[in-house]
C-alpha cells in the first residue's frame, strides 16, 4: 500500500508501506502489568485478518480479528467488543494487572476476565496493521508499564 509519493530528480518513487512490528515491550519496562491504549481514525479492515496483536501467531494474548477484539482468558477466548464498521472512529484500551484483563471501548468497561497467565505475562512486541490489504489510520498508540485504573482507562477511551 503506497503511503506517499517521493519526488526525485527525474522520476517519482513510491514509498513502501510502513512495517509496524514493534515496539519491543521488554525494552520499555513492561513486564507483569501493562496497559495498551489505541485510537483509530478512519479504517478499512478485512473481516478475516488480524491487525492489532502481540507478535507471533501462536499464543497471542489478544488480537483484533476483523472488527472483533479477542482476549485470551483463563476460560478461553472472550469477545468483549466490536470496533464497528469500517470508517468508524474508535478508542480502545486493554489493561492487565498481573491476574486479570479488562477491556475498554469508547468509554465502556468490559470485564475483568481472569487472564491466561502463560500468554499475558510473556508480552513482547505489538504488531499493528498486519495485513497489507488493510488500511488503519492510527491516531495514537500508547503503552503503559502499569495497569491503568478503570477511571483512567474510561477517561482515555471516552
Amino acid at each position: 500500500y503506497a503511503t506517499s509519493y517521493i519526488p526525485t530528480l527525474g522520476a517519482a518513487v513510491t514509498r513502501g508501506a510502513d512495517d509496524t512490528t514493534g515496539p519491543n515491550a521488554g525494552t520499555l519496562g513492561i513486564t507483569s502489568a501493562y496497559s495498551i491504549f489505541y485510537e483509530l481514525g478512519d479504517f478499512n479492515v478485512s473481516a478475516a485478518s488480524t491487525w492489532l496483536a502481540q507478535s507471533g501467531a501462536a499464543g497471542r494474548p489478544f488480537e483484533s480479528f476483523g472488527t472483533t477484539m479477542i482476549l485470551k482468558a483463563a476460560s478461553g477466548d472472550v469477545y468483549p467488543y466490536n470496533h464497528g464498521a469500517s470508517g468508524s472512529q474508535f478508542k480502545g484500551a486493554i489493561t492487565f494487572d498481573g491476574a486479570n484483563i479488562t477491556a475498554f471501548a469508547n468509554g465502556v468497561k468490559y470485564g475483568p476476565y481472569p487472564a491466561n497467565l502463560a500468554q499475558w505475562t510473556g508480552y513482547t512486541n505489538l504488531d499493528l496493521n498486519l495485513n497489507v490489504t488493510q488500511t488503519v489510520n492510527w491516531k495514537q498508540v500508547l503503552l503503559f508499564p502499569i495497569a491503568l485504573s478503570d477511571a483512567d482507562a474510561i477517561a482515555l477511551t471516552a
